[in-house]
């Protein structure tokens, strides 16, 4: 609808000049739908590369449709929190990014994010180029609440960094936890859990949790 276009030219450029000097904002490197939710968004939350145009970062667009849901998105980073964008990036309807006090989100070119992906980062969490994200995928960086031994009180860490590769393609309904490590080339299998350390390149990893499934593979769109 012709609204839903100018509300979100609008809520665009209140966020780019919100967020970004005037050099940057003229630009309008990020487009927001209108139902975008902004929380907590001021000056230097969001850092983008030089490079990036109008419209090189879009939030809340688009996507394939699987089943019809709520597609309202969120863009949130708490105060001390920072996403930095080193290239385009496509997030598409019901998308959740919440960026914690402590948080710093890197994420790198060509990044594409379907419907209901969420990235919840407490820590650091870089993430390459090139990487895909399919439908309802979830990555975090920490537990969200303290998990302790009842008889010695040693607490686990709550919060551990996760990096993902170049060129990683991460499959529909796979969540990606705490701690975890992705190489380049590699492929996430559907409704995979991930929580651990991966050093091989080129491999699928799937399951629950997940393992290497197969080495020496590659892929494309």
């Amino acid at each position: 609808m012709k609204i839903n276009k100018l509300l979100s030219i609008f809520k665009s450029i209140y966020l780019n000049f919100r967020i970004f000097n005037y050099k940057t904002a003229i630009k309008l490197p990020i487009l927001v739908s209108y139902n975008t939710k902004l929380v907590g968004l001021k000056k230097d939350s969001i850092v983008v590369d030089d490079s990036i145009g109008f419209g090189g970062i879009r939030i809340g667009f688009g996507g394939v449709d699987i089943v019809q849901e709520n597609n309202r998105s969120l863009l949130r980073v708490d105060n001390g929190g920072k996403i930095i964008f080193c290239g385009t990036a496509q997030f598409s309807e019901g998308i959740s990014i919440r960026i914690g006090p402590n948080g710093t989100l890197n994420i790198g070119n060509n990044f594409a994010a379907n419907k209901k992906c969420s990235l919840i980062c407490d820590g650091d969490m870089k993430i390459g180029n090139d990487v895909l994200l399919g439908w309802k995928v979830n990555i975090r960086d920490s537990d969200g609440h303290v998990i302790y031994d009842d008889i010695t009180k040693i607490k686990n860490p709550i919060q551990k960094n996760v990096i993902i590769g170049n060129h990683v393609w991460i499959a529909s309904y796979v969540d990606i936890l705490k701690g975890t490590e992705i190489k380049d080339n590699s492929v996430i299998a559907y409704r995979s859990c991930v929580l651990s350390k991966f050093d091989k390149t080129n491999c699928i990893i799937g399951g629950y949790p997940a393992k290497i499934l197969r080495e020496n593979i590659n892929w494309e769109k």
